[in-house]
């Protein structure tokens, strides 16, 4: 009988035993706050900003083909004189920045060609680069006046045009030896007169 109460003894000793260990991590353990062992990611954040920027570049994309869609109107001939000079030099014309000049019988338009590719077939027109230059094209009487370089990156930037007679004054801005390439700061004008179907530039 002895020896039957120690096993029972004993018996219930790990019967409490285990009842405890189920209680305290079966039951308890659901009361006690879990600790990850890598912090969660805000993956919806993640993936939300990256929509974000995707529809704000397709935003500034349409923007920016918009914008460039208003080019100030100029005649079929002068436009063709444009188009021409752009393919020879394999460049893109920023029509943004046309400047034109009408009166009678006389059409006048500075335009700008940027990233001329030249002979660089590999690239596709207008991507070579960040170079630009200004030039003048018109029709007077009917008769077209081919083109002459009016300034560019580095050299003088013309900002306005206007006509006295047969003469064309393009004012604008020439660069010190001491300005950055975005800023020219002396004010200066270059003048052409009309002859004989060619744009002749008058020194000073």
């Amino acid at each position: 009988m002895k020896k039957l109460a120690n096993y029972v003894v004993r018996y219930n000793k790990h019967v409490l035993l285990t009842f405890w260990l189920s209680f305290r991590f079966g039951v308890a353990s659901p009361l006690y706050p879990k600790t990850p062992l890598q912090p969660k990611r805000n993956r919806h954040g993640r993936y939300g900003l990256l929509q974000m920027k995707i529809i704000f570049f397709f935003i500034g994309l349409f923007v920016s083909v918009f914008s460039y869609g208003e080019c100030p109107v100029v005649s079929p001939e002068v436009d063709a004189l444009i188009k021409r000079h752009a393919d020879e030099v394999r460049g893109g014309e920023y029509c943004k920045y046309r400047e034109v000049l009408k009166a009678d019988n006389v059409e006048i338009v500075l335009y700008t060609i940027e990233g001329p590719c030249y002979k660089n077939e590999n690239s596709p027109s207008g991507s070579c680069g960040n170079n630009f230059f200004r030039n003048m094209v018109g029709v007077v009487d009917g008769k077209e006046y081919e083109r002459v370089m009016i300034g560019g990156k580095g050299a003088f930037l013309s900002k306005n045009i206007k006509m006295v007679k047969n003469t064309i004054e393009i004012e604008g801005l020439s660069y010190s030896s001491s300005d950055a390439m975005c800023c020219p700061s002396i004010s200066s004008s270059r003048i052409f007169k009309i002859e004989n179907g060619s744009f002749v530039e008058v020194k000073p």
